[in-house]
């Protein structure tokens, strides 16, 4: 177990407010952020993802450096902010959601002057892909490397430290919806960064059939490896997971082979 990440953290006050049809207020930690009214936002109020909160509470320290990779329309983005994040690099390559956030800063310039946001997507090589939502899916989080709505300007982590001066981040959370099937190199040289912590959305479902699973478990052998909840996975169950073709594993979602990792290089 790692110390810091169970249920003895107190979770964050949060709580929301419609403003009028177009825009919400929402509340944690005692601050209150304006953002564009979306159903998700009682959700997040009630209490969404207490052990995602959980660990942004145990790593993400005032002055913190985060790199949110799959931003979304911006709940962890105020996990960070009232962690006491000093400075923020959200991606969200998803035009609708991408434009969620940015109207969400104009209209938070208290913490506008904290976060990067960039139009790109995460993956193997820089370049352009066609991107969109999953087919029979309406929920703008599923937008991902399964639909080709849209093309979308992509780009590695690598690339992302040496443009943004990335020497130290406290916290890289990932969460692509599918897409980090692609980043075996990226996540094994995440791995030389000795210390590096890693919050990692993992749906197989999603993966594209030519991704090499045992290559991409292989990428993981350098990290510390534990579930969501703190408690510890040697590498080899976390290969089970990667490698297992079963469709409903007793460790995914309701939906499929879907769950996270914490991890932190050796």
């Amino acid at each position: 177990m790692i110390e810091g990440l169970n249920n003895h953290i107190t979770l964050f006050e949060r709580s929301y407010s419609s403003l009028n049809e177009s825009l919400a207020e929402v509340s944690i930690a005692n601050q209150n952020i304006t953002v564009p009214e979306h159903p998700f936002w009682k959700k997040f109020a009630n209490g969404w993802e207490p052990d995602t909160e959980r660990i942004y509470q145990s790593v993400v320290k005032p002055g913190s450096t985060v790199l949110d990779i799959g931003a979304w329309i911006g709940p962890t983005l105020l996990f960070a902010l009232a962690c006491g994040a000093g400075k923020i690099i959200a991606l969200e390559p998803n035009p609708k959601s991408y434009l969620a956030i940015k109207k969400m800063l104009d209209l938070n310039p208290q913490i506008a002057a904290k976060i990067t946001l960039l139009d790109q997507a995460i993956s193997n090589k820089p370049g352009v892909s066609k991107m969109g939502l999953v087919e029979g899916e309406s929920d703008t989080s599923t937008f991902g490397i399964q639909g080709d709505e849209v093309e979308i300007q992509t780009t590695t982590i690598s690339n992302l430290f040496g443009r943004h001066g990335l020497d130290k981040i406290d916290l890289i959370k990932i969460d692509i919806e599918g897409a980090e099937g692609l980043l075996a190199d990226e996540i094994a040289m995440l791995s030389q960064r000795s210390g590096q912590k890693i919050h990692l959305s993992l749906h197989l479902p999603l993966f594209p059939k030519t991704i090499d699973k045992n290559r991409l478990a292989e990428a993981f052998q350098g990290f510390d490896i534990y579930d969501d909840r703190g408690e510890q996975l040697n590498y080899q169950a976390l290969k089970v997971r990667l490698t297992s073709d079963e469709p409903f594993p007793p460790w995914g979602s309701k939906h499929g082979n879907y769950f996270e990792v914490f991890l932190i290089a050796q």
